[in-house]
This record gives C-alpha cells, sequence and structure tokens, in this order.
C-alpha cells in the first residue's frame, strides 16, 4: 500500500516538475498577447438592416473594418 502511494508521489512530482518548466518558460512570451488584434464577428447582410445599433454607427464601423 505504501509503495503505491510512493510511486504516486512520485509520478505527482514529475508532473507538476514537467508543468512548472514549460508553465515558467512561457512568462517572457506574455508581452506577445498584445499584438493579438479583435475582430468583430461576420454578419450577414439581411441582419445588418434590422440591427439594433444606430445605422450611422454600422456605417463607421464597417468603413473601419475596411480600411483596417
Amino acid at each position: 500500500m505504501t509503495d503505491s502511494i510512493r510511486r504516486f508521489q512520485v509520478l505527482n512530482s514529475q508532473i507538476l516538475a514537467t508543468l512548472n518548466k514549460y508553465l515558467k518558460s512561457s512568462d517572457g512570451e506574455e508581452s506577445n498577447v498584445k499584438h493579438v488584434r479583435c475582430f468583430l464577428p461576420p454578419q450577414h447582410p439581411t441582419i445588418m438592416s434590422s440591427h439594433y445599433h444606430e445605422p450611422n454607427k454600422l456605417r463607421q464601423q464597417q468603413i473601419q473594418l475596411t480600411q483596417h
């Protein structure tokens, strides 16, 4: 019984050591998250006419999307 518990302890420590190794190596990559661009989801033309936004705001959004 104690032998199987000890094996699980060793296995858990190996798993945690591996996870810590890879999680700590990605700390320097957190600055890359700033470069992620967010886009509005695509909308079907028939839905756009019945959208709850004001039409002027919709046009501005469409213009901004086409410029990027």
